[in-house]
């Protein structure tokens, strides 16, 4: 494989997953405020059960997006290995480290965005 093909196919891949990443944070984040409100469908729910729905719905979001986040990183990290120009291999290593940046900071997001949820939850009745 040239270094230009594995150089498309690696930022190809980086781009549709960056907007996968996105799309999945937004879904989350959407979830988990309607969730706080308590206004997901018309009926009023327990915090008990808007509690568990945090949990089983909301988490399991931010948990895959950090997945595949960390997936991204070993599969930049062996994309460097198609390269053979030295000097190009700059690129798949920028991936790399974007990848696991956005890794470590999906964790710290679920950690303190997840707290912040839950004392929004305990604020509302």
């Amino acid at each position: 494989m040239s270094d230009f093909t594995a150089l498309v196919a690696l930022y190809f891949m980086g781009m549709t997953a960056a907007f996968f990443i996105l799309h999945i944070y937004n879904l989350a984040n959407q979830l988990a405020a309607d969730i706080v409100a308590g206004t997901i469908g018309d009926a009023p729910m327990p915090k008990w059960f808007r509690t568990r729905m945090l949990f089983n719905m909301w988490l399991p979001y931010q948990a895959f997006a950090f997945a595949i986040e960390v997936v991204l990183f070993i599969v930049f990290l062996e994309g460097a290995d198609l390269v053979s120009d030295e000097s190009i291999k700059i690129v798949p290593y920028l991936f790399a480290f974007l990848s696991a940046f956005g890794a470590v900071f999906a964790l710290m997001t679920m950690t303190v965005g997840l707290f912040q949820y839950i004392r929004g939850l305990r604020r509302t009745g």
